[in-house]
């Protein structure tokens, strides 16, 4: 550390540290926390080139940590076609006609973000609707969980699947209908992916921009690893921070070898793995079926023995786990999973995650808890579930699994650990919408505090991602990454929480985001 201090902010600092709750000043040296204190105790290490942030009234937090998000595809929603308010048919046909006005003939259209939920018809365009738009385009309209899309008949040539593939749907008569659902779209979201490295780090600049604006300053990026390792390869020139999520999902795993081998992801990632797919797309693993289709239980994507031998393999090679598990039925066999290989191969603080933990049944809570398990959720989820009656997730899956959506309280009193996110572009990255979605669950059994829901993107995003020696709270010796805020998120009401703008966004002590007046 230097005699002196690099930058000095004053405001209402909340530092979501338990031994100094609130401070009225922080120093910043060298791009770390070098002092918290009152203002007239820091204001002794201000040297003539010290910078000062007067922010009065403002409160300052620990930089916001995103837990799962996927850059790649918010950069291709921010750069294409958002869906995200199209609530028709002929809305989206006319926001795909724009783009194609602007689009050469031959260049894909994407159309993303699509929720079933939101659009009078209730149904993705049909094949023929999206080839009325354009014979010369390929075009996809990708439903928001990214576990289903529509295709038009350019599109499923350019991708070239195998239509015996099973998630390739056709019709009585054997003829495509455009549909492709799990796991068929898999091999859809690869041929998606960047082309070119250049390609992939426009996509992400643009992620990184709209995370800046909210206030984030770490994002755990979910990507297959050839996007990783071109976003490794970037990453000095970023100014934002991330942890990798790498996701093994090439046919057979062939993958999974080399990532573990890989200096680019030893010692900070995890490696992910997809136990089932999604409600709305209705391939979530159930133990019920589906309330609009009793026939249909949701689908796992491994037997047992397979989806065993990827995570021991990974957790033997002393790397965090990953699993994605929504229904209840793949929940149980991750945790069936995960306690067989930590009886067989025990590892302390191995901090294996569980992805979204969507509806738990309560024993899978308390195995959850014994073992020690992660879990990345995303509070926003409750925005797309139908808010206050839950019309949505009751349509799906009835109103008794209704009930245990997203049991925050639950976990919480069962002595879990959560941390937050957005899965991001399923929703939108906003910690404090996350937060509020917290303190005003629309089951009021579930709601969480505000400090508890304020930890989930800050010092409980660091722990799992194993750096809460760094990041998470404001303490000398961490990060020197912040987030200043309009207004207290304690001075306001709660359904106040999620309109609290971001003002300024600084990491490592560089301004990186500043609203603009």
């Amino acid at each position: 550390m230097t005699d002196f201090l690099d930058m000095i902010i004053e405001g209402n600092i909340l530092t979501m540290s338990d031994a100094q709750p609130r401070v009225a000043a922080v120093g910043v040296s060298n791009g770390m926390i070098a002092i918290v204190g009152d203002q007239a105790e820091v204001e002794k290490k201000a040297g003539k080139n010290t910078q000062h942030l007067a922010l009065k009234d403002k409160t300052v937090i620990p930089g916001f940590i995103e837990t799962h998000m996927h850059p790649t595809e918010v950069g291709n929603v921010l750069l294409n076609v958002d869906l995200t308010a199209a609530t028709s048919i002929s809305d989206i046909l006319q926001k795909l006609e724009k783009k194609k006005n602007s689009t050469p003939a031959g260049e894909p259209i994407l159309g993303l973000n699509f929720n079933y939920d939101i659009v009078d018809e209730r149904r993705l365009p049909t094949l023929e609707e999206l080839d009325a738009v354009s014979a010369a385009h390929p075009i996809i309209v990708l439903v928001y969980d990214v576990h289903s899309a529509m295709l038009n008949t350019p599109m499923l040539k350019k991708i070239g699947l195998p239509q015996d593939m099973a998630g390739y749907v056709k019709d009585d008569e054997g003829l495509p209908t455009g549909l492709i659902e799990d796991p068929a779209i898999v091999l859809v979201l690869q041929k998606l992916q960047p082309e070119t490295e250049s390609d992939t780090i426009k996509a992400v600049n643009a992620a990184i921009k709209e995370a800046l604006s909210v206030g984030i300053t770490t994002l755990h990026m979910k990507e297959p690893p050839g996007i990783l390792e071109a976003i490794s390869k970037n990453e000095q020139s970023l100014p934002i921070r991330f942890r990798p999520l790498v996701i093994s999902r090439s046919p057979g795993h062939e993958d999974l070898a080399e990532i573990l081998q890989s200096d680019t992801y030893r010692a900070r990632a995890a490696i992910a793995f997809f136990a089932d797919g999604a409600p709305d797309s209705k391939t979530a693993a159930f133990f019920e079926p589906y309330c609009q289709d009793l026939t249909n239980y949701g689908m796992l994507y491994y037997r047992d023995d397979e989806l065993e031998r990827l995570i021991e393999k990974t957790h033997r090679a002393g790397y965090q786990v990953s699993v994605h598990t929504c229904g209840t039925r793949a929940t149980e066999q991750a945790l069936n999973i995960y306690q067989k290989v930590l009886k067989k191969y025990p590892r302390w603080d191995h901090r294996h995650r569980i992805e979204h933990f969507e509806m738990p049944l309560g024993h899978q809570i308390r195995r959850a808890v014994d073992l020690e398990l992660a879990l990345a959720m995303q509070p926003m989820f409750l925005y797309l579930s139908g808010e206050e009656t839950f019309e949505n997730i009751r349509s799906l899956l009835g109103s008794d699994r209704a009930k245990r959506w997203k049991p925050l309280r639950s976990i919480l009193d069962a002595g879990g650990f959560v941390a937050g996110g957005s899965d991001a572009p399923v929703t939108k990255m906003s910690p404090l919408k996350g937060i509020q979605a917290c303190i005003l669950h629309p089951n009021e059994n579930q709601r969480i505090t505000l400090y508890e829901a304020l930890k989930l993107f800050t010092s409980n995003g660091a722990h799992i991602g194993f750096e809460e020696d760094l990041k998470g709270t404001i303490e000398p010796g961490k990060l020197a990454d912040f987030a200043v805020l309009s207004d207290n998120p304690y001075s306001v009401k709660p359904r106040e929480v999620g309109e609290i703008k971001v003002e300024m966004t600084i990491v490592g002590g560089n301004i990186v985001y500043q609203q603009t007046p």
